[in-house]
């Protein structure tokens, strides 16, 4: 039997051991590259990945239907923005440990092996599918850092960057390396979430998540390019340690004997046969066109029967 896990893993090491192969041939014509040239190619590879998406040939691909020659060459051009703005060329082992991430695999990386890096492949192939990729870390500061970070090779690469934080969201679109500070609230939030990247923590992912199951208007969800992949920092601690405690959704709700006394004090305003009509038959109060006017008033609202009112908790 462990044999067989054995050879299973040889086999995979050889396969993306020669994709690294074909990158590193790659590198030299790449090398030669303007800036300007490498992000109209980055660019394309994205046009041609969803055009192409369906009716690529299968035989080809690496994994997810992402075609061989747009995975090296895509890497190949990461690689280089990364020497040009950061200085650091992945190594081999790097690129390997970034396509064994983007086909779906753990991968365990020492520290200073440079994992922050790694993870800049699998997300930047991701992002040519037109979809999005987050990042989930452990901590804010963590998502920050390596955020602004690796800003410089995604926006070389023609990429929008985001970073969710607590009371706050930072945005950086691809003609700048600066990051935007903005207010918390629902329109930045979608902007956030528009982005190509987005960095942030594994607990502020959830709760927006559960917070876009509780609208009732789909226009009131924030991670309007739903959740396509992402890449968890320290995933032992995150699905493991964290998950040992769920996420609790919390709201202010008015008590069950408040909406009592509420409903008894509306009910004492009402006259029978005036307001409401009685059906003892079918043991019914139907309440007609005046008593729900006197209800409105009572309420200060508009429409009693609107259905915007399930939003706020006093009704």
């Amino acid at each position: 039997m462990l044999s067989l896990f054995r050879n299973r893993k040889d086999r995979y090491l050889r396969k993306i051991k020669e994709i690294g192969r074909e990158i590193n041939i790659m590198e030299p014509s790449i090398n030669v590259m303007q800036a300007s040239r490498i992000k109209e190619r980055a660019l394309a590879l994205r046009t041609i990945v969803q055009r192409e998406r369906e009716d690529q040939n299968k035989e080809n691909n690496f994994i997810h239907n992402l075609n061989n020659n747009i995975l090296i060459e895509g890497i190949a051009l990461l690689r280089e923005v990364s020497k040009r703005k950061l200085g650091e060329r992945p190594y081999d082992e790097q690129v390997l440990a970034g396509l064994a991430l983007f086909d779906r695999h753990i991968v365990e990386m020492r520290n200073g092996e440079g994992k922050t890096l790694a993870a800049t492949i699998p997300l930047f192939l991701e992002t040519l599918r037109g979809k999005g990729a987050h990042l989930a870390t452990t901590n804010k500061y963590l998502a920050k850092r390596d955020a602004h970070w690796m800003g410089p090779i995604y926006h070389g690469l023609g990429l929008t960057v985001g970073v969710l934080q607590e009371n706050t969201v930072l945005i950086s679109d691809s003609t700048s390396n600066e990051f935007q500070l903005m207010e918390f609230d629902l329109d930045k939030k979608k902007q956030l979430y528009n982005c190509d990247i987005v960095y942030g923590t594994a607990e502020g992912f959830a709760f927006d998540y559960l917070r876009d199951g509780r609208v009732f208007n789909m226009e009131d969800i924030c991670q309007i390019n739903g959740l396509n992949f992402a890449i968890i920092d320290e995933v032992d601690c995150v699905l493991i340690d964290q998950a040992r405690q769920p996420y609790t959704l919390t709201v202010t709700r008015i008590s069950d004997s408040e909406k009592f006394s509420i409903s008894m004090r509306i009910a004492e305003m009402l006259c029978k046969d005036e307001d409401y009509g009685l059906d003892k038959k079918r043991w019914r109060v139907q309440i007609n066109e005046q008593g729900i006017k006197k209800i409105e008033k009572a309420l200060n609202v508009q429409n009693v029967y609107d259905v915007e009112l399930l939003k706020h908790e006093k009704y």
